[in-house]
């Protein structure tokens, strides 16, 4: 068994729902989990140092001037605006 920790908020809409499905909120969590898929990591068949320079070159690849999102954009009120 794991034991994760979520905010008291997403605990308080996560319960409503499990409630309104007669559920248990660890009933709902491993229903939603259930529903995501999981795709597990194959070990690269390469030397791990030419998966690194891959890695870097993938890296590198990007534009450094593409234009960041200010701390505004990025917070939890512009995402959720009421």
């Amino acid at each position: 068994m794991v034991t994760i920790e979520i905010p008291d908020i997403l605990a308080e809409v996560y319960g409503e729902e499990a409630r309104a499905r007669g559920m248990t909120l660890q009933e709902w969590i491993l229903e939603a989990a259930s529903c995501m898929p999981v795709r597990v990591a194959e070990p690269p068949d390469e030397d791990p140092e030419e998966w690194v320079r891959r890695f870097e070159e993938w890296v590198e690849s990007h534009d450094p001037n593409l234009p960041v999102l200010s701390d505004e954009a990025m917070s939890r009120e512009s995402i959720y605006k009421s």
